[in-house]
């Protein structure tokens, strides 16, 4: 058993690949839902601004897009569903932020 352990301990410190860079990111699956509310955002000048160009001036690397399987029918409307999610992550692109999805595969958190 202490011989399979050091064995593992050996190949996790030596792994040959290279780390990944460190992701500096943030869940706005909200934000079309503030935007369609009136929200406004603005950068450090006080320039109104898109919330995705907003991430990147501030050093997000990457965002966080949650889909739901059908969000209107607890009454969440169509934020997070997949045309919603899709409209987003086009939006992230074009400002070169990377996009991680979180599938929710349930509309309701159960015990």
């Amino acid at each position: 058993m202490n011989r399979l352990f050091i064995l593992a301990l050996l190949i996790l410190t030596f792994n040959t690949t290279k780390a990944s860079a460190l992701v500096r990111g943030a869940d706005i699956s909200w934000c079309t839902e503030m935007e369609n509310d009136g929200v406004k955002f603005y950068n450090t000048n006080g320039r109104e601004t898109d919330i995705f160009a907003l991430m990147k001036e501030i050093g997000m690397s990457a965002i966080r897009l949650r889909v739901w399987v059908d969000p209107a029918s607890i009454g969440y409307g169509a934020y997070s569903d997949k045309a919603d999610v899709v409209a987003k992550a086009k939006r992230a692109h074009s400002n070169g932020l990377d996009i991680m999805i979180a599938f929710h595969y349930s509309d309701l958190k159960t015990p």
